[in-house]
């Protein structure tokens, strides 16, 4: 399998006249939020990457990881899904999670098949379990077409299924602040920059590199943009189907 690393940069600037009058600074408010900053790109560039093997699944491999609901989504087309994984179906115990839109977890939460009884350790994200699979809402997950046959996507997410790895650059080169003195007509500003560098990548999967196009702050395309990740020529199957920790499902929502 081959994956590929992102090489990820954000700033954020602030006239130093902002803070003269304001008599606050809003970098270091910035500065108190990165790491949910990160959290969230993390997770967006995850969606992304499940898309692509979405795409690439239906357009390669005749769809054999997707399950369509016929309509609403229900607890028969989840099972469905997860049986799409043949014998592995039985080692996803209580460790798998299933992402969907806000609207699917309305829908699934009106049959009142969401289990929202309080766990150990519940954090403030806890958002329900269904069939022992813990649910993550986010409106990120893509919705296919428009109106009333529009087709919501939801991943079921087995043990192991994204690889995780993060490091954010030593020193300043992780975070920095830069001034320019010359800038807001001679009062200068202030940049902060925050760094950080990602692998995320699904089990089974060799990311191709077919189509790179380069995130906005970078000069030439080093590392996979959201686009990009959601390509599904970017991507190839190395496992057979059910060696694959990932299912989906397609679903209308009432109007």
């Amino acid at each position: 399998m081959q994956a590929r690393a992102a090489y990820l940069n954000e700033g954020w600037n602030c006239m130093n006249l902002v803070k003269n009058i304001t008599k606050q600074d809003p970098l270091e408010f910035v500065a108190g939020r990165l790491l949910s900053y990160w959290r969230r790109v993390a997770q967006r560039r995850a969606i992304a990457t499940a898309i692509g093997i979405y795409n690439d699944n239906v357009a390669g491999n005749g769809g054999d990881m997707v399950i369509d609901a016929g309509g609403v989504i229900s607890p028969t087309a989840i099972i469905r899904a997860k049986a799409t994984m043949g014998d592995y179906t039985g080692q996803l115990g209580g460790l798998a999670v299933i992402g969907m839109h806000s609207a699917v977890h309305t829908e699934l939460s009106i049959q009142n098949q969401i289990d929202f009884t309080p766990i150990a350790e519940q954090d403030p994200d806890f958002q329900g379990r269904f069939q022992g699979m813990r649910v993550v809402v986010d409106d990120g997950m893509p919705v296919i077409g428009t109106g009333a046959a529009a087709k919501y996507l939801s991943v079921i997410f087995g043990p192991g299924a994204m690889g995780f790895a993060e490091q954010q650059p030593e020193g300043l080169d992780g975070l920095e602040y830069e001034r320019a003195p010359d800038r807001g007509n001679g009062g200068g500003t202030e940049t902060l920059w925050t760094r950080r560098n990602f692998v995320i990548h699904p089990l089974g999967y060799s990311f191709t590199g077919t189509t790179i196009t380069g995130t906005p702050t970078t000069t030439r395309p080093i590392s996979a943009n959201w686009s990009d990740l959601a390509l599904a020529t970017n991507w190839e199957r190395k496992f057979a189907r059910k060696q694959v920790p990932l299912a989906f499902i397609t679903s209308t929502v009432v109007a």
